[in-house]
């Protein structure tokens, strides 16, 4: 006897799952502005490639959706910095974040806690570490 067939439905992963995708994305970028490409773009990938699901309950849809989350975080550090300097090039922007929404991300994704945690926890490491986590996140 088969299992009952689950069909993924995208209008209502989106509806549960935009909010913590949007803050689990802002949460590793600090930069709420690539967060919302970011989310956009997950769940334009989903959207997409629903037939790329091979799951059978919510939690494996969500656990799927988070997948190309991070996904769409590794390729935006693969080719992202590539292409954010592209667009600098040919004086291409994308249209600001509202000021009101940026802060308001941020407040909810908790980035100044998160931000006072890190500072903790580079100030117990020897100054030649912190230097060199300095020169590879901070400074690329």
């Amino acid at each position: 006897m088969m299992a009952p067939s689950y069909t993924l439905d995208i209008a209502a992963l989106y509806d549960r799952h935009r909010e913590p995708v949007l803050l689990f994305l802002v949460r590793r970028t600090t930069d709420p502005e690539l967060a919302l490409d970011l989310c956009a773009e997950t769940f334009a990938q989903a959207v997409a490639g629903p037939r790329r699901f091979r799951g059978a309950t919510d939690e494996e849809a969500a656990g799927w959706l988070y997948g190309s989350a991070n996904r769409q975080l590794a390729y935006y550090y693969r080719r992202g910095y590539a292409r954010q300097r592209a667009l600098g090039r040919l004086n291409l922007e994308r249209k600001p974040t509202p000021p009101l929404m940026e802060d308001e991300l941020v407040r909810r994704a908790g980035l100044d806690e998160l931000r006072g945690e890190l500072a903790a926890a580079l100030a117990t490491l020897s100054a030649p570490t912190r230097d060199a986590i300095e020169l590879r996140v901070v400074q690329e």
